[in-house]
């Protein structure tokens, strides 16, 4: 081969080189491009499947692409989550979910089928998940210190339910609170607990806020403590956990956005950046607020380190509360 050819050759490849990285550029740029499926690992109705929900619908309008939502419930998230784990990793597929599939999962089953650190990519934080202690009208109390008293009272005779790990670890400080003499009742959801606990099934229940709220306002249902830190605004006269029982006796779940691992960082940047807009609007913010959902938007480079420091505090949280892996 003569030096001209070569040169032409070398020049051929060069030129390929840069049709293809012009084209993957092009690519990420204009992500998206075509449907993005949205996997929430949880049932519908529930308040993850409600912030889902609102989110992408503006995530739609602004990015001009359906982001369709997909419930695939089972396993304490653990489904949906392994589902979404395995999936390619260009940003159509991508997981919203909960502190339960990536702080506690590995406090409630002995096999996990995903690593909840090495087999995705945190995109955001969004919010945080308040939860409450409710009783129902078959349970004639009015705090929460008569829930206990009855409850002690009454050994082995009043129950209370739980549709979701933040439930049920906030019933079993209930539940050693009373001295280990309430029944719990899991649910595969909070919204089935909910319409359980106002049939008169159960006594009590540990919800989250969003899911319960209709069923306070309305009065079906008393609302006795919330497991966060402070009062919550939309109930400043229901005191906390923590008020009545003592300090460590607050929860807070939070809802996040994660693709799988080795998602390109301009996918990951262009979700970040519009999933803030998107909280940001006044209209999602009062949306939220209205549900008793708290904003709380983290970056990717602050969503990771936070995450490290969840899973050792749901894991104390878990271990604490005397559940074990199944």
């Amino acid at each position: 081969m003569n030096h001209s050819s070569s040169a032409r050759g070398v020049a051929r490849a060069l030129a390929s080189l840069v049709l293809a990285s012009g084209a993957c550029l092009a690519h990420a740029t204009d992500y998206p491009d075509r449907p993005v499926t949205v996997i929430l690992p949880f049932p519908p109705g529930t308040v993850t499947d409600t912030v889902t929900r609102i989110v992408t619908e503006y995530l739609t309008q602004r990015l001009g692409q359906p982001f369709v939502v997909e419930n695939r419930p089972g396993g304490s998230g653990s489904i949906g989550a392994s589902q979404a784990a395995r999936a390619a990793p260009d940003g159509y597929t991508i997981l919203f979910t909960t502190n339960t599939t990536h702080s506690i999962i590995g406090s409630l089953l002995n096999k996990v089928p995903y690593d909840p650190q090495k087999d995705f990519t945190p995109v955001v934080k969004l919010a945080d998940l308040p939860s409450m202690v409710i009783v129902g009208p078959s349970l004639p109390v009015d705090s929460l210190l008569e829930l206990v008293q009855r409850a002690r009272s009454n050994p082995g005779k009043v129950s209370y339910g739980f549709g979701n790990s933040s439930g049920q670890i906030g019933g079993e400080a209930l539940r050693r609170a009373v001295g280990g003499e309430m029944i719990p009742v899991p649910y595969k959801g909070n919204p089935q607990g909910v319409q359980d606990l106002l049939g008169g099934h159960i006594d009590a229940m540990v919800v989250d806020i969003t899911t319960g709220l209709g069923a306070v306002e309305s009065g079906k249902v008393r609302a006795l403590a919330v497991l966060t830190e402070k009062r919550m605004a939309i109930l400043p006269d229901v005191p906390t956990m923590n008020e009545v029982l003592g300090p460590g006796n607050d929860n807070m779940g939070w809802f996040g956005v994660f693709g799988p691992v080795h998602m390109p960082g301009e996918v990951v940047d262009t979700l970040a950046r519009e999933m803030k807009t998107v909280l940001n609007d006044s209209t999602v913010d009062a949306r939220l607020k209205s549900l008793g959902v708290i904003p709380g938007y983290l970056p990717p480079a602050t969503f990771v380190p936070f995450l490290a420091r969840e899973q050792i505090l749901w894991t104390k949280l878990a271990r604490d509360a005397g559940i074990a892996p199944h």
